[in-house]
């Protein structure tokens, strides 16, 4: 196991032992995460704000909602190593205004807060109803694309072209 770690950690990272010589030595398990841990354990004020921005970052509904759902989980996780873990509800939150910003679920928002009162909400239970709207989506755009319905034509007649 200690070999393993030894060869999964870039040099850069371990501790000089000796010149132009990186490694563990004889550095037990238990030495080898500690000074991980103090050399590169410690999340700064700035990554925590870093962090924090992250939950506020728009999302694009042509995109795979998984990048949603992957950008909240990475935080969390991020998060909760660095000891500073944020509140269930606010995380939810943060990705219902990210949908809410694309302002082309609204519908499926209402009924999502008309199932999930706030504060009973959960991660699982979010990404399921949220997978199957965006799915919905994807279809009905792939529909409209098919029958000749394209967004850059319909903007082209709402402008007063074509």
């Amino acid at each position: 196991m200690r070999d393993a770690i030894d060869d999964g950690i870039p040099d850069d990272y371990k501790p000089g032992q000796g010149v132009g010589v990186r490694g563990f030595g004889t550095m037990t398990l238990s030495e080898i995460f500690e000074y991980m841990y103090n050399h590169y354990g410690v999340v700064s004020p700035l990554e925590i704000q870093k962090l924090s921005r992250q939950l506020d970052q728009p999302w694009n509904p042509n995109d795979p909602i998984e990048n949603l759902f992957k950008n909240i989980e990475d935080t969390a996780l991020f998060a909760i190593v660095a000891n500073k873990p944020f509140m269930h509800h606010s995380l939810i939150t943060a990705r219902k205004c990210a949908i809410m910003g694309t302002n082309l679920f609204r519908e499926e928002m209402r009924e999502y807060n008309r199932q999930n009162p706030h504060g009973m909400e959960d991660w699982i239970t979010f990404k399921t109803f949220w997978k199957n709207a965006h799915t919905d989506y994807d279809r009905d755009q792939q529909t409209m694309a098919a029958s000749g319905y394209h967004s850059a034509n319909n903007i082209a007649k709402d402008l007063g072209g074509v």
